[in-house]
C-alpha cells in the first residue's frame, strides 16, 4: 500500500510529529481540525495502528484516513512502530502501548479528552492494538488499565490464527509457528475489563479471514465483555479500511457509518 491524493483541503487540519520514545520508529504524526468549532476545545482522541505484515508501512501514508476523522471532530493519531526483520514480537506491542499512554500521559499538551480516547486499527495493526487490549501485561507496564480506553475499532485483524504457514510471519513471532502468547483470542478471557470492541470484516478476505472477528467477539462476550462483529458482503481486506477512511470516493459507506456510530456512544 502507499500513500493515496488526501481529498481534503490542507487548510482544513493541522499536522504535528512527535516522539514517544528513542527509536527513529517511535514517532507519531498528529492529526487536529482547524475549523473554528474546533477551537480552544479538548477533543476526543482516536490513536489509529496501520497494518503491513508487522513489517511495512508508513505513517504517512495514512493522512487520507486521519484527516477523514479529524474534519469529523476528533484529533486523530497515528504512531509508527518498529518492525520486523530488525524488531520481532512483542516489540511492536510494546510500542502501541507506549504510544496509547503516552497520548494519555500529554493529553492537556494535546488538548484532548483522555477519557474519550479510542484505539482503532487495520490489518496487522489491529492485532498488535487487540493485544494491547486484552494481554494485561502492555498497558500495565505503562501504569494503565484497559478501562482508560474508550473503546476499539479493529479492521480486518488477524487475533486467531494458529498454526502460522507463512515463513515470513513466523519469523515475525519469534520463529514459533504456534506462539500462544502472540494471540489475541487467547487473552479473551480477560474480555470482561477490556473496553467495547466493534470488530468489523469483509467476507471476501482471503488474507485475513473472517474467522478472526467472529471467533474473539464470541470469546470477550462469553467472558463478559462487549465485542460487536459486522462482516461486510463483497467485502475483501483492504475495502474496510478504505471505506472507514473514505479515501477512494464511491465506496459503500457502511464501514464509516458503523464507525462513526460507534465513537458516538457514551
Amino acid at each position: 500500500m502507499r500513500s493515496l491524493k488526501v481529498p481534503y483541503a490542507f487548510s482544513d487540519y493541522q499536522k504535528s510529529t512527535l516522539s514517544y520514545g528513542s527509536d527513529k520508529a517511535q514517532r507519531l504524526d498528529v492529526y487536529r481540525p482547524t475549523a473554528a468549532q474546533y477551537q480552544g476545545k479538548t477533543l476526543p482522541v482516536i490513536v489509529f495502528f496501520f497494518g503491513g505484515s508487522w513489517r511495512n508501512g508508513k505513517r504517512a501514508w495514512y493522512e487520507f484516513f486521519a484527516a477523514h476523522y479529524a474534519l469529523k471532530g476528533y484529533v486523530v493519531v497515528v504512531p509508527d512502530y518498529r518492525k520486523a526483520p530488525n524488531y520481532i514480537f512483542p516489540s511492536f506491542v510494546e510500542d502501541a502501548a507506549a504510544s496509547v499512554a503516552y497520548v494519555r500521559d500529554n493529553a492537556a499538551q494535546l488538548n484532548v479528552e483522555p477519557k474519550r480516547l479510542y484505539v482503532m486499527a487495520h490489518s496487522a495493526g489491529a492485532h498488535i492494538a487487540a493485544l494491547v487490549m486484552l494481554d494485561p501485561q502492555y498497558l500495565q507496564a505503562k501504569q494503565m488499565v484497559p478501562a482508560d480506553i474508550k473503546g476499539f475499532i479493529g479492521l480486518s485483524g488477524p487475533y486467531d490464527f494458529l498454526p502460522m504457514t507463512d515463513p515470513l510471519v513466523v519469523e515475525v513471532f519469534k520463529g514459533d509457528a504456534n506462539l500462544p502468547e502472540s494471540q489475541p483470542i487467547n487473552y479473551a478471557q480477560f474480555g470482561a475489563q477490556a473496553p467495547p470492541m466493534l470488530l468489523i470484516h469483509g467476507a471476501d478476505d482471503r488474507l485475513v479471514y473472517p474467522k478472526n472477528s467472529v471467533n474473539l467477539a464470541a470469546k470477550v462476550n462469553a467472558a463478559g465483555g462487549h465485542a460487536e462483529v459486522v462482516v461486510l458482503p463483497a467485502t475483501g481486506h483492504v475495502k474496510t479500511l478504505f471505506q472507514a477512511g473514505r479515501g477512494l470516493r464511491g465506496l459503500a459507506p457502511e464501514v464509516d457509518t458503523r464507525v462513526l456510530e460507534f465513537l458516538a456512544r457514551d
